[in-house]
């Protein structure tokens, strides 16, 4: 899924910046294609897959929420901290009790770690 999202977003970006370099761009074409954001949301993408099995699911997607919020637009650090926090807490959940998937939990001290702090959310 992440592949597919990746190469979505690689076909998005070609065909904007193309717009957006063509002699008819209009000034809003312009300011809506950031270049720039674009190449850093594909490569915060490609390193959240990977992360996931090194670090585990839960670190790896606090760590992408963190990351993906100021690409965004969004500035507050408190507002930025607690989105993720709450949306990594979220997704646990749901994954982990609800839909009962097993989710990476990352290699040597990252397991420990995941495995306590789904101790503490009452998951494990």
């Amino acid at each position: 899924m992440l592949i597919g999202l990746i190469g979505l977003g690689a076909l998005w970006g070609v065909v904007r910046w193309r717009v957006v370099s063509s002699e008819d761009a209009t000034t809003s074409d312009l300011e809506q294609c950031d270049l720039v954001k674009l190449i850093l949301g594909i490569l915060s993408v490609t390193t959240y897959g990977a992360a996931i099995t090194l670090i585990g699911f839960a670190l790896s997607t606090f760590l992408f929420l963190l990351c993906w919020f100021p690409l965004g637009g969004i500035r507050n650090i408190l507002t930025i901290m607690v989105n993720s926090a709450l949306g990594t807490c979220i997704l646990l959940y749901l994954f982990l009790k609800v839909a009962y998937l097993p989710l990476p939990r990352g290699i040597g001290a990252f397991d420990s770690l995941t495995v306590g702090f789904y101790r503490i959310l009452g998951i494990y």
